[in-house]
């Protein structure tokens, strides 16, 4: 797939595009050799492309980020300090993700942080960064987990029905 291999489009963003391209195909020889009526109505100019990319959309449901490794930089950290967490991931396609973000104490207190979002775009295959995390003033002092949820959208269908990719907890220690 052409398309695919500039890093622009995924898998599942070329099938559509192929979908579409053969649909429009067909609508086209409908038009030009007539259909029964000698007309090509709205409902298959419609249904052919949207219906196919539609289909395609539905199925769409792999996980397009794999974490191989997180691990916190600075294991114990100061509340009110930056917890810094080492990644290593693998992205397969680049898609749009919302991460939901909190800490939880050792007395299971929760302490909600500001989603994190990131637009596609992002370079396919692995990847390595280091994310800072503030830690809130008050979290009690003692073993705490840095949780985090992902939730992706690769074609438009995934608004209404993201693509899900668990939650990750990130042990570490607060002075």
């Amino acid at each position: 797939m052409a398309l695919q291999l500039l890093g622009r489009i995924s898998k599942w963003g070329a099938v559509t595009f192929f979908g579409v391209f053969v649909s429009m195909v067909l609508i086209w020889e409908k038009c030009r050799h007539g259909s029964r009526h000698g007309d090509i109505s709205a409902r298959v100019l419609l249904r052919d492309p949207v219906g196919g990319g539609a289909g395609v959309w539905v199925i769409d449901r792999e996980i397009p980020t794999i974490i191989i490794a997180a691990e916190p930089v600075t294991p114990v950290v100061a509340a009110g300090a930056e917890l810094r967490i080492d990644y290593v991931v693998r992205r397969h396609r680049s898609c749009a993700v919302s991460i939901d973000r909190f800490i939880i104490d050792r007395f299971n207190t929760r302490y909600e942080l500001e989603d994190l979002n990131v637009n596609a775009g992002l370079p396919l295959g692995e990847d390595r960064f280091v994310q800072p995390v503030k830690v809130p003033q008050g979290v009690e002092a003692g073993p705490a987990k840095y949780r985090t949820s992902s939730i992706y959208v690769c074609n438009p269908l995934q608004r209404l029905w993201p693509i899900t990719g668990g939650t990750r907890d990130i042990n570490f220690l607060v002075k």
